[in-house]
Order: structure tokens, then sequence, then C-alpha cells
């Protein structure tokens, strides 16, 4: 049993290098970055000192929005939920606070 144990680290071990590595290899072509195609407006704004923007980590979307503005969240809260491809993902609020805007399209 503690030769497949041994076995399984190893494989483990490459397995996760070898993720590492394509991941580096997509941020070292730009491709780690999501940007909008031709047509489709992307949201950016500049905020005041002491405010701070929530993205979603995937681009898809947004299926459902869990909050309204004057909403307090705690850091970690669902605030909504955005489907690529058929998939879930929750947006999450990094840290506690109120919401002051939403802003998607």
């Amino acid at each position: 049993m503690a030769a497949k144990s041994g076995a399984t680290r190893v494989f483990k071990a490459r397995q996760q290098a070898a993720f590492e590595a394509e991941r580096q290899r997509w941020k070292d072509q730009g491709l780690d970055v999501f940007e909008a195609e031709q047509g489709h407006a992307a949201v950016v704004a500049e905020l005041a000192a002491g405010f701070s923007g929530v993205a979603s980590l995937v681009a898809g979307n947004v299926w459902k929005v869990l909050v309204q503005a004057g909403d307090h969240v705690a850091g970690g809260q669902p605030i909504a939920i955005v489907e690529p491809m058929k998939m879930e993902f929750e947006v999450l609020a990094p840290s506690a606070g109120v919401v002051r805007q939403i802003r998607c399209a």
C-alpha cells in the first residue's frame, strides 16, 4: 500500500507541475485575461478612494444578481452568479462592505 501512495504522490506532483507550466504558458502568451470581442463594451470605471470593484473570474452571462444597491455584504458572500457554457459560478464579495452600485451587461 505504501508503494501505491508514493506513486500517487509522484503522479500528483507531476500533474500539478504540468498544470502550473500550462498556466504560465497562457500568461506568457496573454491568454490568461479575457478581452471583450469587438462590439461588446467593457465596463471600466474610475472608483473613488475607499471603493473597490468586483469582477467575475470567468467570462459568461450574468445569470442572477443576488444583491441590490445599499445592501450590506460580508466578505466571501455570493453577490452574483455568472453562467459560462451551462455552468454556474458565484461571484463573491472580496470583503465586507456596502453595495453602492451594480454595473453589469
